[in-house]
């Protein structure tokens, strides 16, 4: 899959694998926008200021994963609709 001018919607950005995915996908030239309730914690935002943005959402409201796509909508240099990759989870501790 050509990745170039594609743009990847990833939720759950700011750790684990939602954190280790954009450096494969932002050094192959695509736009990335991160969605997550957690602030990043990786340089990724700093390396690849003009490619990769972070946007404050809670995966489990659609009115925010909404907002957040219209506001940086995910659309390939083509005009296509780009990539979402869910890695976003819920956990609970006792």
């Amino acid at each position: 899959m050509q990745i170039a001018g594609r743009s990847i919607l990833i939720s759950g950005g700011s750790s684990g694998l939602g954190a280790a995915s954009p450096a494969s996908f932002l050094s192959q030239w695509a736009k990335v926008l991160m969605l997550d309730i957690n602030a990043p914690r990786n340089e990724i935002l700093h390396a690849f200021p003009n490619q990769c943005v972070y946007y404050h959402a809670d995966a489990t409201d659609e009115d925010e994963v909404r907002k957040a796509i219209s506001k940086h909508a995910p659309y390939n240099d083509d005009g296509e609709r780009g990539v979402v990759v869910m890695t976003s989870s819920i956990s609970a501790f006792d």
